[in-house]
């Protein structure tokens, strides 16, 4: 593992390495072919919340990560240093579990279409796909070689845009991969955000004790659940709302202070969009929104986008930042990150969820997620008499 004094030593080398650096030689990829491989990570994050004050990275855990083609995997994960919080995924190749130790539970995790155990969040953590494959750099990117406590690495530093839409502050994320030249074996992944005033650090992962083509006992990757540990299982999700029902009236908050009950706009039609500052797939969908508002604010709809389960701190920070952007109305839910949603009556358990109310109070039509070309919005408003043009 590299020791490094501070994390901006590592900003300031990403941020020469994004001049015009010279081209170092194609680094080989040992991990591509490997057909074991084994390797220690150390986490580093930073939430930008709680214990962190100085914007710092902190040490969030430890992984041993063991990898057998073709799929079998045993990932091991210690939080802090208590054993409550140990959680490990194994897999077989036909099957795959989870276990968490702070509940003593455990999950069967299901293959995707592409035949992959890829929906466990713990697996994405682990950058298992990385150290399967390798890190994928750009074939065309520049590359350097920088020093760090004296001794030599090299530096892949890799941009990418973020849209305005999903962030108005946020400028490009930066991925800075180090090599050991000598191997061609990752030392360290760091993530990073680009605002125009400058780089904060999100995530640092640290590699070490690597070993290829090393045997690994095949009941490494057995499932045996820990004693005491039972089958994980979901509690009932409450019912979506959706076409006939009675929307319950709420009161939320406007960004200037004001109080706003959803039973005001009787007699009009009211999208009510349930979001929030955190959620990607809100602030993705936040363009379609406002391009349907512009076309319908004049037939006599009214839109409530609703910021819930959220810090009120937040919500102003958007507000702000998003000043010209958009010009839907938005309003935040009182209950914040406690107590009682005004979404929860509507069965709302994902985010973001859209309702289409009618003129009566009566639910149209109800949807749940978006991804870019959804016109359920478009339909549900038309099953309320009010046509949106495709353009």
């Amino acid at each position: 593992m590299i020791a490094i004094a501070s994390i901006s030593v590592i900003a300031s080398l990403a941020a020469a390495s994004r001049a015009d650096s010279p081209a170092s030689p194609t680094l080989p990829n040992p991990l591509s072919g490997a057909k074991t491989i084994t390797v220690h990570e150390d986490l580093l994050f930073n939430n930008g919340t709680g214990g962190n004050a100085e914007g710092k990275l902190a040490k969030m855990g430890d992984f041993d990560v063991s990898f057998s083609r073709p799929n079998s995997a045993r990932i091991e994960l210690v939080m802090g240093n208590s054993k409550d919080t140990k959680e490990f995924y194994v897999s077989d190749g036909t099957t795959a579990h989870q276990y968490s130790g702070r509940s003593n539970e455990y999950i069967e995790i299901q293959k995707d279409k592409n035949g992959d155990f890829g929906s466990s969040g713990f697996v994405r953590i682990s950058s298992l796909a990385d150290i399967e494959n390798g890190p994928k750099i750009p074939s065309d990117l520049k590359t350097s070689t920088v020093t760090v406590d004296g001794k030599q690495y090299v530096l892949a530093a890799i941009e990418t845009p973020i849209p305005t839409a999903q962030s108005a502050s946020a400028q490009s994320l930066l991925t800075d991969w180090y090599f050991d030249p000598s191997t061609g074996l990752p030392a360290r992944k760091t993530l990073s955000i680009k605002t125009k005033d400058g780089e904060k650090a999100i995530e640092e992962l640290d590699f070490s004790n690597w070993a290829l083509d090393t045997p690994i006992d095949p009941k490494t990757y057995e499932w045996n659940p820990p004693a005491g540990s039972k089958a994980h299982v979901d509690p009932p999700q409450p019912k979506l709302l959706g076409k006939g029902d009675i929307a319950p009236d709420f009161t939320a908050i406007t960004p200037d202070g004001k109080k706003v009950k959803l039973s005001s706009l009787r007699g009009k039609i009211v999208v009510v969009d349930f979001w929030a500052t955190w959620c990607g797939p809100c602030q993705v969908s936040m363009p379609h929104l406002e391009k349907v508002y512009k076309q319908v604010k004049a037939k006599g709809v009214s839109v409530l986008a609703v910021c819930v389960w959220d810090d009120k701190a937040n919500f102003d920070k958007w507000v702000t930042d998003k000043k010209g952007i958009f010009s839907f109305p938005v309003v935040f839910d009182p209950a914040g990150r406690s107590g009682v949603s005004v979404a929860t009556p509507f069965g709302v358990s994902g985010i973001p969820s859209q309702f289409v109310i009618g003129k009566t109070g009566k639910i149209v039509g109800s949807s749940v997620g978006y991804s870019d070309g959804d016109t359920d919005l478009e339909k549900n408003l038309a099953a309320a008499g009010i046509k949106v043009a495709n353009k």
